[in-house]
């Protein structure tokens, strides 16, 4: 694969599993005919992006299950799409890699949820190495929100002090975000993330820094 791999939603290619099943038989074919690896990772990277989405649309266990099996088809994506090698393309799949174990998290409870999500935010931070502002604007930009979004998850998890660092953070990379691009979706996001920080400032008696937070 060259360049920045898009990611393409499994319902635009196919809704339902037999396209899971076509992964499958590609993967084993492509073993078995020692096919060049970015194939064999292109295919993985497919997979996961299939089983996630499935995975978000099943209730409860089925869905937990997909989801789990998209986490494993990254990760192997990860062991051909390197750092070093295919910047861009580890990059997208640390962003997917991102987004299923985010999904996980919100669907798991107690410690379990917590170290999904932390795993979501590092993936997340890991994709932010190679898309940067001044290189990858567009990507910098939706990756800032994911990982607010994953950081205002894993602080409703955490809760205490911890909780708020974390949607504190949240804030601050929408704040970044609408100073490259001041469109309606991120002022919404912003001033979403705004209120949930300040509610829960005020609840901890944090009255000085939720009213600056909020006339920021």
């Amino acid at each position: 694969m060259t360049g920045i791999a898009l990611r393409v939603r499994a319902s635009s290619v196919c809704k339902s599993s037999p396209f899971i099943e076509i992964c499958q038989g590609t993967l084993a074919l492509l073993y078995q005919t020692e096919k060049p690896a970015q194939d064999w990772a292109e295919t993985q990277n497919s997979l996961g992006i299939t089983l996630e989405d499935l995975g978000i649309r099943s209730a409860a266990e089925e869905g937990r299950k997909l989801l789990t099996e998209a986490v494993a088809a990254y990760r192997s994506a990860l062991e051909v799409y390197t750092r070093e090698q295919l910047p861009q393309d580890w990059a997208m799949t640390q962003t997917n890699l991102g987004l299923a174990l985010w999904q996980q998290g919100l669907q798991s409870g107690g410690t379990q949820a917590a170290e999904l999500l932390g795993q979501a935010v590092a993936a997340y931070r890991s994709a932010l190495e190679v898309f940067t502002r001044e290189q990858f604007p567009q990507q910098w930009a939706i990756t800032q929100t994911t990982l607010s979004d994953a950081l205002g998850s894993l602080s409703n998890q955490l809760g205490g002090k911890e909780g708020l660092k974390n949607k504190r953070e949240a804030v601050e990379l929408l704040r970044d975000v609408m100073s490259h691009q001041s469109d309606d979706l991120s002022r919404y996001r912003l001033a979403s993330a705004l209120g949930s920080l300040a509610f829960n400032l005020v609840l901890n008696c944090q009255f000085a820094e939720a009213r600056a937070q909020c006339l920021g």
